[in-house]
């Protein structure tokens, strides 16, 4: 057998044994322990996002309106009853200065341990009255803040709500009790100024009737009251009803003719109740009657209408209202004429209220104004 060269293989071995290979390293497999560690990040994230998606969930259901705030003043959370209440759009990263400049000046306010202004505040002209709250996120308020805006408006009109269900049944059987005896007053006046024979029995009668008219028409008052949630709105067309309404009025009043000035714009209708309106008007031109010049022009009557709303104002040329009266305008049983209830402006505006519409005295004008906004048609 002929022996292998020098350096070459034996025959008798593969030649694949001989050739040089490279190395390969094994497949590297993850211990236990990294597999157990990435299993627990995977849960942990997973719960992370869980819980996110129910932060969110709640805060969205949340009945009050909710802000995140940081420390620059950043919106970081929000949910859609603060974009409701604030009238605005958020985005993540908003700063309130822009987007709520009237809650972004508490906030500083707050920042700095001031004394919060008064509240509750209102971002426009007939929007929601607010409250604010800070909740801290750390002692020095340097991190920002939870916010939390409460509707006044809502819990106003809820505890009205719930005084005049209380009252209401009082109120209702007082005023017929009161009814009936004055009704024996009036008829006994009546026949007393038949029967007058001396001088000073006319004058007796007239007193006697001035008194039954004032206390009826208070009754009136306090029945209107428990009318309030009988609401029937439609659709009024203020062309036809406000010259009807002036007519009536000037002739009920005594009002001369051309003291009642009217001007209608474009659109002119409202969605209201035409009782609660008419109330609501006769409440305001009796006011305007009593305190104007009554020269020609003295009652203005004005409608302004918008794209979902229409204004009536009613003013006089009579003096401005104080500041000291302002703030008692609307409460019951607040006069400053003697022969007044003080019921008639506190009724309008809970009549206004049960028909979607707002009543309030515009500051800065000349004389008294005041300024019904009701919902446009459609209804």
């Amino acid at each position: 057998m002929a022996s292998s060269a020098p350096g070459c293989c034996p025959s008798v071995f593969s030649a694949s044994l001989c050739s040089p290979t490279p190395w390969r390293a094994a497949p590297w497999r993850p211990p236990p322990w990294f597999l157990a560690a990435a299993a627990l990040a995977r849960e942990k994230s997973r719960q992370a996002e869980s819980l996110a998606r129910i932060n969110e969930r709640v805060i969205q259901e949340l009945p009050y309106a909710v802000l995140a705030v940081n420390g620059e003043g950043e919106v970081l959370q929000y949910n859609a009853r603060a974009e409701i209440l604030l009238a605005t759009r958020f985005h993540v990263g908003s700063g309130l200065a822009r987007c709520a400049p009237v809650l972004a000046g508490l906030w500083a306010a707050w920042r700095q341990n001031r004394a919060l202004p008064e509240h509750p505040f209102q971002v426009d002209e007939g929007g929601h009255r607010l409250r604010a709250r800070f909740i801290e996120l750390e002692p020095t308020r340097r991190e920002g803040a939870v916010v939390v805006l409460e509707d006044m408006t809502e819990l106003e009109a809820q505890a009205q709500k719930m005084k005049l269900a209380s009252l209401g049944m009082l109120t209702a059987n007082l005023a017929h009790e009161i009814r009936n005896p004055l009704s024996a007053i009036s008829h006994a006046a009546g026949l007393l100024k038949e029967d007058a024979r001396d001088g000073i029995a006319p004058k007796l009668t007239r007193i006697i009737e001035d008194h039954v008219r004032r206390l009826n028409g208070l009754v009136e008052d306090v029945l209107s009251l428990n009318r309030r949630d009988r609401i029937k709105r439609e659709h009024v067309d203020l062309e036809e009803f406000l010259p009807a309404f002036v007519q009536h009025f000037s002739q009920r009043e005594s009002v001369g003719p051309g003291v009642v000035h009217v001007h209608l714009s474009r659109q002119s209708a409202v969605c209201m109740d035409p009782g609660h309106l008419e109330q609501i008007l006769w409440n305001l031109m009796r006011n305007a009657w009593r305190y104007c010049s009554r020269r020609p022009g003295s009652i203005r009557i004005r409608v302004a209408g918008a794209e979902d709303r229409t204004e009536i104002e009613v003013g006089n040329d009579g003096p401005p209202i104080t500041p000291e009266v302002r703030a008692h305008l609307f409460e019951p049983f607040y006069t400053t004429d003697k022969q007044g209830t003080g019921l008639g402006l506190y009724i309008a505006r809970e009549l206004a209220e049960a028909n979607r519409a707002g009543l309030r005295y515009v500051e800065g004008q000349e004389g008294a104004v005041f300024r019904l906004t009701c919902q446009a048609p459609p209804c």
